[in-house]
């Protein structure tokens, strides 16, 4: 909270939907999954936006461009609005801000601090029930899908086969259950923008809390 706080303004009035898709664009995160099956429901519906912060800053910006270009299948979608990489916490802050959901369908995190900081701020999120998000995301503070198995991580840029480091399978989710997920979170943001239960986990996570559990286990 010291950093980040609610925003209340609306720019495109309280008619449209507000999606966010955050974090360094990779195959890991199905980022391209995630941005394609959303374009199939709602690309270029004038009640429904989306906004990217998906910049790699590992990639140059025509890599940057290329897989954008091959996300949106060579096709314009006026209703997607692809964020620069954002230097300052105030600018990631209003960028946390700017959505009504949030979408994280990665196959692997540890903690997904873009999700988390989303639904602490009172975002709705449609989240992929595995890892890190496992720990702190439940069916009353986001939409939840399940994997359905696990694909090798390889993508020849940041995994490798037979690499020593950054090895190993991530998890799966079928995307024929991506549309009616995502129209589940859409309600839930219809009934009340405010994710209630996602406010609570700001209460729960704070640095006072942390330092009272290291405490707790160092006299243990």
């Amino acid at each position: 909270s010291e950093n980040f706080y609610r925003i209340d303004k609306r720019p495109y009035g309280n008619e449209v939907t507000t999606a966010l898709i955050s974090g360094k664009y990779e195959k890991r995160k199905a980022t391209k999954k995630v941005i394609q099956n959303w374009l199939a429901a709602y690309g270029n519906s004038p009640k429904h936006r989306l906004h990217l912060s998906v910049h790699n800053g590992f990639l140059s910006e025509e890599q940057n461009n290329a897989l954008i270009a091959d996300a949106f299948r060579g096709k314009n979608w006026w209703n997607v609005n692809r964020l620069p990489y954002t230097k300052t916490l105030t600018e990631w802050n209003q960028v946390l801000n700017s959505c009504d959901y949030v979408m994280d369908l990665s196959g692997g995190e540890s903690w997904s601090i873009p999700s988390f900081s989303c639904v602490c701020l009172g975002k709705h999120a449609l989240l992929h029930n595995v890892n890190g998000v496992k720990s702190w995301a439940n069916a009353d503070s986001a939409v939840l899908i399940e994997p359905n198995g696990k694909e090798p991580m390889i993508d020849n840029m940041f995994f490798h086969h037979n690499s020593p480091f950054n090895a190993g399978n991530v998890f799966t989710w079928d995307e024929a259950e991506f549309k009616p997920k995502l129209d589940e979170v859409i309600a839930r943001v219809q009934i009340d923008r405010t994710n209630h239960a996602g406010l609570e986990l700001a209460k729960k996570y704070t640095w006072e809390n942390t330092v009272s559990i290291i405490l707790d286990t160092i006299n243990k």
